[in-house]
């Protein structure tokens, strides 16, 4: 490993103070806040995986350092700077010693000085500087395992290793410069070093084409027609023109009966373009991590599983809510939605009144004065009369089974079996 310089600081700072200084803006960059400069140096870690950044804070203490491993002139000036804007919040002076990898005291900073900050004259205090210096190196290798650091998506994974604010900070940077930067490493992909696109790393593009690596049936697939610059739209397989879907379908041969030989067993996938829907209009209903409503400024759309024949395997196809009104439609929970008009689970009407229902939360029963429902099974039960007494359940009680109660008296519904079974009678 070559010498290099390791830029290093702590000191004392209050957390009010350290969240004022990272809304303030920079003295490096006005157009940008400080956190967002500190969100830079964390960046250059991805782009020089050689580069190595710490921002670490607890109980009022303040571990900062820098470490380039191919120096740039430019990014040190920055961080010093920096740094020197941030001491100014401290509760005492602190000083930033720049080190060799190897541990050599190179020069120290006495830090709060307008501008750039001057060098401590050599000799001064040296003694207590090269054993402060030395003690701030020792931290800085505690938090590498065997001299190597973590990449930073690691690192942010870590507990007690950022600065919190700093953590979010740097997802929303990186994610504004990863977007900037997708152009140039669209038109730079080849096949031997492709652009995987962010929001699944199974898409990827090269010299104009983009592909997705399937891991049921192992093949490269192509998504034909689709623009490699705006696919990814919106975080969604579409690009600024179509919807792309996956489908599976069984291989048979000319007979018509099944094939098998592929690494699936016995079926073949490719992508489709959806036929209806509007890419630039395209959104969530609600952002879940599995979101179960879709819309565009037409239509409502709803994610339904369909089982293929004879394998394990199933497509997932974006469906037509029929007569569902995209503008007044919300997600209820439950896979409930309604519009200004009528109520849904999934694209299937309910006939419950939209002005006069009830939802339970915990457990996904649904109802009104005359229906009950559990998503789409309807239960002979009065809805004006109806509760929902407790689920056997404790920690998941949408699962059940579900002890119910109506005028009629108490029942037992099974969830997986869809039965209802009388318990007592009312008395």
């Amino acid at each position: 490993m070559t010498e290099s310089l390791i830029m290093l600081s702590q000191m004392h700072i209050l957390e009010a103070d350290l969240e004022s200084f990272c809304r303030r803006k920079s003295v490096y960059d006005r157009s940008h806040r400080n956190i967002d400069v500190l969100a830079s140096f964390l960046y250059s870690c991805e782009t020089k995986p050689g580069n190595v950044f710490l921002f670490n804070y607890g109980e009022e203490c303040l571990f900062t350092a820098y470490w380039e491993d191919f120096p740039d002139q430019e990014g040190g000036k920055k961080y010093i700077l920096t740094v020197n804007h941030l001491a100014q919040y401290a509760v005492e002076q602190p000083f930033l010693f720049v080190t060799t990898n190897s541990g050599h005291l190179q020069e120290v900073y006495r830090l709060r000085a307008p501008g750039m900050p001057e060098s401590v004259p050599d000799g001064k205090n040296l003694a207590m500087m090269t054993h402060e210096a030395a003690l701030l190196t020792e931290k800085f290798w505690h938090f590498s395992q065997d001299r190597v650091f973590p990449a930073p998506e690691v690192a942010l994974r870590k507990r007690n290793y950022f600065y919190e604010p700093l953590k979010r900070s740097y997802r929303r940077y990186r994610k504004r410069m990863q977007e900037q930067e997708k152009p140039a490493r669209i038109r730079a992909a080849t096949a031997e070093s492709p652009f995987h696109y962010d929001f699944d790393q199974r898409f990827l593009t090269f010299e104009g084409r983009v592909l997705y690596n399937d891991s049921v049936t192992g093949d490269v697939l192509e998504l034909p027609g689709a623009d490699p610059f705006s696919f990814g739209l919106k975080g969604f397989p579409m690009d600024e023109n179509h919807y792309y879907e996956y489908r599976l379908r069984v291989m048979r041969d000319e007979g018509g009966e099944h094939l098998s030989g592929s690494r699936s067993g016995r079926v073949t996938a490719c992508f489709q373009v959806h036929p209806s829907i509007d890419p630039q209009s395209f959104t969530h209903v609600k952002k879940r991590v599995e979101p179960v409503y879709l819309k565009d400024s037409s239509l409502v759309y709803v994610r339904k599983k369909r089982p293929l024949e004879g394998t394990p395997y199933f497509n997932q196809c974006i469906m037509a809510v029929p007569g569902a009104d995209p503008e007044s439609f919300s997600y209820l929970g439950f896979h409930y939605g309604r519009d200004g008009r009528q109520l849904y689970v999934l694209d299937t009407p309910l006939p419950v009144d939209p002005g006069d229902f009830q939802l339970d939360l915990a457990t996904g029963f649904l109802w009104d004065r005359r229906h009950v429902f559990h998503y789409d099974v309807r239960l002979s039960l009065d809805g004006a009369s109806f509760s929902v007494v407790s689920s056997e359940s404790e920690v998941n009680p949408f699962l059940g089974p579900f002890v119910l109660q109506d005028k009629t008296g108490r029942y037992r519904y099974d969830r997986d079996g869809k039965k209802l079974v009388r318990l007592t009678a009312a008395s």
